[in-house]
Formats: structure tokens, C-alpha cells, sequence
């Protein structure tokens, strides 16, 4: 169908549809302007309920047509030449992250917030035994 992409809207669609708030907008600047410090030196849970609405809520099918439907890492990708896929520089980030802890094969690995589970999965492929929460 149009709009489609492997089973889902693509990015176009989603964002075209209105259904999900602007990432940066009037709201944004005037949390910026008037919020941010007081949050910095006071944060409190009330907080929270907003940031988790504008930031997580927005579907799997939000994710999916941004994320790279099959990877779905959330935090970023390494460019290492700028010229990768957004595939390929997720991939590059969880072998990042495993070098950088040190990750041996055997190793008992606790994921808290672990979303989807995808840096557990890549860490399980490499031979760890992981939790995730």
C-alpha cells in the first residue's frame, strides 16, 4: 500500500499524519527558556510524565520507520566514514559498546531500561548471558 514500508507507514507518512508532536517547536523553546534550569537544580518525578509522553510514546511504528525496523536502537549509530547505512552505524554502536566493556564470552551481563532488547540480543550473540528489565 502507499505510504507503506516493510508492513508499516514510512517516515513520511508518520510524520505528515500529525499524529505525533514536533520534536523542537514552541513547546521546546519555552521548556528551554523558562524550565530547563529549575529542572537541573530541582527535578522532580512530576517531571517525568511529560518527557516520557513526548519521548517514548509515539508507537512502534514511530521507531520502526526511524530506527531501522529491524535493529531498533534507540541512542545513536557510529559514522565511522559517513557514508554507512543507519543499519550499519547501529551496528557499529553495540560492537562499540561491547568492546568497551570489555564483553568475554561467558560474562553476566544485568540491561536496566533495556527497550527492545536489541544491545542484550547482540550481547547474548557474542556469547554473554543477559538479563534485561
Amino acid at each position: 500500500a502507499e505510504g507503506t514500508s516493510k508492513g508499516g507507514p514510512d517516515l513520511e507518512t508518520i510524520l505528515e499524519s500529525g499524529n505525533y508532536a514536533p520534536t523542537f517547536g514552541m513547546d521546546e523553546i519555552k521548556y528551554l527558556m523558562k524550565d530547563l534550569l529549575r529542572h537541573t537544580f530541582f527535578h522532580l518525578d512530576e517531571h517525568n510524565t511529560g518527557n516520557i509522553k513526548e519521548g517514548y510514546d509515539k508507537g512502534n511504528d514511530f521507531f520502526e520507520a526511524t530506527l531501522d525496523k529491524e535493529v531498533m536502537v534507540y541512542t545513536s549509530g557510529i559514522y565511522k566514514t559517513g557514508k554507512e547505512t543507519l543499519k550499519q552505524a547501529q551496528k557499529y554502536k553495540l560492537d562499540f559498546v561491547a568492546d568497551a566493556v570489555e564483553l568475554k564470552k561467558g560474562d553476566n551481563v544485568l540491561d536496566i531500561g533495556c527497550g527492545w532488547g536489541r544491545l542484550a540480543r547482540h550481547f547474548t550473540d557474542l556469547g554473554a548471558k543477559v538479563t534485561g528489565v
